[in-house]
């Protein structure tokens, strides 16, 4: 037995012992179970579409202005998710309110 397969060996033991998911391939050997990749998840919506739909009605707002977001061709959470995600990013957790009508999202800038 080499020295390399003895090291790769102990570092499976670690791994094992730690619960870890593995697969090493070498000339030698393979070692561990095959790990199956991660499947991207599926967008309701184009990647950044919402966001270029809200946007112009969010870009020149000041403290204290009421603004309107339709709700387009988006249902109005997916809406309110990703709007409320944008605006804690650019304005700050609670700097802002949003409230749901049937047809539009309105946003109230609070700081």
């Amino acid at each position: 037995m080499s020295i390399k397969t003895m090291a790769i060996e102990k570092a499976v033991r670690l791994l094992q012992a730690g619960g870890a998911s593995f697969h090493i391939k070498t000339e030698d050997g393979e070692w561990g179970n095959p790990i199956k990749a991660k499947s991207k998840r599926n967008l309701k919506y184009p990647w950044g579409s919402l966001t270029k739909h809200f946007t112009p009605y969010i870009q020149n707002v000041k403290v204290g202005d009421v603004v309107s977001v339709p709700q387009g061709e988006f249902d109005l959470d997916s809406i309110r998710a990703s709007l409320c995600g944008h605006l804690s990013d650019t304005w700050g957790n609670g700097s802002y309110m949003v409230n749901k009508t049937k047809t539009h999202l309105e946003v109230l800038r609070l700081a």
